[in-house]
């Protein structure tokens, strides 16, 4: 079933309503509400957004229940890593994105042989790089 069809029946069941209801709020026909939740058709984006809308609005909780299921939970090293990225400055966390970016970027198969980027992670730990297998 695609991803936004998913989303879709899970926001109606995390809000507690039936098909016949989200099509009565969404102004939509029940075929096509179920249509959607059987996984025969993708809701457009903007009736996806929408239902987002009226769970978050009627129903908060429904929707973090919602939005925390959608994703896995982390695992301790990117606990970490968040919780070490927290105590710096906004500043200094903007300064660290494009590093992370261009280091994760070599990291794949960009990769060059020197350490002659300002930005490139080589420099900063002092290692040269060979291009990815």
């Amino acid at each position: 079933m695609d991803r936004k069809a998913q989303e879709f029946a899970r926001l109606i069941t995390a809000a507690g309503w039936s098909q016949a209801e989200a099509a009565r709020r969404l102004r939509v026909t029940p075929g096509a509400v179920s249509q959607i939740c059987s996984g025969k058709t993708r809701p457009r984006d903007s009736t996806l957004n929408l239902l987002k809308l009226m769970v978050a609005r009627e129903n908060p909780e429904a929707l973090a229940l919602h939005e925390s299921a959608m994703s896995p939970p982390l695992e301790a090293w990117e606990m970490e890593l968040l919780t070490e990225l927290r105590r710096l400055p906004e500043a200094e966390r903007q300064r660290l994105l494009p590093l992370i970016e261009h280091g994760r970027k070599k990291v794949i198969g960009l990769i060059h042989m020197d350490s002659g980027c300002p930005t490139c992670w080589c420099m900063v730990v002092g290692a040269k790089m060979k291009r990815a297998p």
